[in-house]
């Protein structure tokens, strides 16, 4: 990984922005939905979720297309599930400065009220609220914890292995609506066993 990360790059918007926006790579589209996130609450936005091997292999890629959502004026949570052993190793908070992007991590021990009020100020000061989630600790519940207290939007899980394919039309599938997660999971797909369970819980996390 890079010690600074430039924000001089053209062209079109970066791969990741376009996920967190629904759209499939039209600068209209992109624009439209970059105007229906800003009409809601900042905090509702979206949750990124790493893990490590993100971390390890992608952060570059992930800091550039997060510092892109910030001059959009868009901030989502990042949960990040790592052992402390290995963001030490990783100096991730001193990353982020090399970045020049301001981050702050959350307590654990803060109340729901706490973390909604947490979320709001870090953004309030152009900062990105982070979130540490033991490897030993339920992912998808710490997940449905933050969407509902915060009213989320939009949930974007970065994985390096398994995700959805459409068997009948050999292609991934790249965004999934949770609120017809059910209907999906009917569909000829190939899961992990990861991936169809968060799929099975998901129905009706994210907020209309």
């Amino acid at each position: 990984m890079s010690d600074i990360l430039p924000f001089k790059r053209k062209g079109p918007v970066p791969d990741l922005t376009l996920g967190f926006l629904n759209s499939p790579g039209h600068k209209r589209d992109a624009d439209f939905y970059l105007n229906h996130f800003l009409s809601f609450p900042a905090e509702s936005f979206a949750i990124l979720v790493l893990n490590e091997d993100i971390l390890r292999d992608e952060l570059d890629a992930v800091l550039f297309e997060v510092r892109y959502l910030m001059r959009l004026g868009l901030y989502p949570l990042v949960l990040i599930q790592s052992t402390d052993t290995f963001l030490e190793r990783l100096e991730i908070e001193s990353y982020f400065k090399r970045a020049k992007m301001a981050l702050n991590f959350m307590s654990r021990d803060l109340t729901d009220e706490e973390k909604v009020e947490f979320v709001k100020v870090r953004i309030d000061k152009n900062m990105i609220p982070l979130v540490h989630v033991d490897p030993n600790k339920n992912l998808f519940k710490e997940i449905w914890n933050f969407a509902h207290l915060l009213k989320t939007h939009k949930i974007i899980l970065l994985k390096k292995q398994g995700g959805l394919v459409n068997t009948e039309e050999n292609s991934l599938v790249g965004i999934v609506n949770l609120n017809d997660a059910d209907n999906l999971l009917r569909q000829t797909l190939t899961l992990n066993d990861d991936d169809t369970k968060y799929l099975k819980n998901c129905e009706g996390l994210i907020h209309k």
